[in-house]
């Protein structure tokens, strides 16, 4: 009987190390193996790793919710970096774009401030010839009248191409014309 007793004895304490050993196979180990492996993903840059074990009371089960949340959060501030230099890449080349805007404009506003000055210059010369060959109409030889008529016409194309120009920069403007440099 105390053979019997002995050897019953014996399989049940090895069913209850079976029973340990499996129990901590897949309770244990397995939750550890699993935490391990989303570590080192993680650790390699793959922030959208997760453990992928139940989250509960354990504390196995708290360490994975706690390691989740982490890799969570450690994605989204990812993705908040990258945001942000996308935005900042984006700012500066407004404001490159923003810079040449207002170097055209300040080129525009010479150009304009330029040809009213060229404008100017041509009409006052053309309403200054025409009054001394009204004045002067019997009292200057037609060699004399030529020459101010030549002054006069030479002025007057002056005034034509500058008005080209600024219909050109008016095309330009509107973008009926794209400008080929």
């Amino acid at each position: 009987a105390l053979t019997r007793n002995l050897v019953c004895l014996g399989v049940v304490g090895l069913l209850a190390l079976a029973a340990a050993w499996i129990g901590v196979e897949l309770f244990i180990v397995r939750h550890m193996q699993a935490l391990v492996q989303a570590a080192r993903r993680l650790s390699t840059g793959d922030l959208s790793t997760r453990t992928g074990l139940p989250h509960g009371p354990g504390e196995l089960q708290q360490l994975a919710a706690a390691f989740d949340e982490m890799a969570a959060s450690l994605e989204k501030h990812e993705m908040q970096q990258r945001l942000e230099e996308d935005l900042r890449r984006h700012n500066e080349a407004l404001e490159e774009e923003n810079r040449r805007i207002r170097e055209v404009n300040q080129l525009k506003s010479e150009f304009v401030s330029l040809v009213s000055h060229e404008l100017r210059t041509p009409l006052t010369a053309i309403s200054g010839y025409l009054d001394l060959l009204l004045e002067a109409q019997g009292g200057q030889s037609p060699a004399k009248r030529q020459e101010l008529l030549g002054i006069v016409k030479r002025n007057a194309e002056r005034l034509v191409k500058l008005i080209d120009d600024l219909l050109d920069l008016s095309r330009l403007e509107s973008g009926k014309v794209e400008l080929n440099i």
